[in-house]
């Protein structure tokens, strides 16, 4: 295991199994679902997952010389997808809320269904909130 300096919301970054965690929170959910999965209690655990919220469009623009601009794509990379029970679970570990992640959440939460999952969990040290599709 190896371990980096502290990041601006002072967690500290861990690589372990060759995956980057961005704090010790988030290698701790980890190791919990590697226990899980070997147990058979959840299966396909992936870490990283990423989503494409908004595909990349075309605009037209006075800033190039083609009068072309692309506006790129909004993607959002959750902690962890796994199954359990059938359904698809994404799941974010979180000590700190930042401004772009709320807004990625409520994005990806927007397209949940679209996405293909069933269940967004936010892990948090003293809670979790779990957020549901409607059908």
């Amino acid at each position: 295991m190896t371990v980096f300096k502290k990041n601006k919301h002072n967690n500290i970054k861990i690589v372990c199994d060759g995956y980057k965690f961005d704090s010790k929170m988030e290698l701790k959910r980890y190791k919990e679902l590697k226990l899980l999965q070997r147990a058979g209690k959840i299966s396909a655990l992936e870490l990283q997952p990423t989503f494409i919220l908004q595909k990349s469009f075309i605009v037209k623009s006075s800033k190039t010389k083609s009068g072309l601009s692309t506006i790129e794509s909004i993607k959002y990379t959750a902690d962890f997808l796994y199954k359990q029970d059938g359904r698809v679970i994404v799941e974010e570990v979180k000590g700190h809320k930042t401004t772009s992640y709320q807004i990625r959440k409520r994005l990806f939460l927007a397209r949940l269904r679209d996405l293909q999952a069933d269940e967004f969990r936010e892990i948090f040290k003293d809670e979790t909130i779990i957020y549901k599709g409607l059908s």
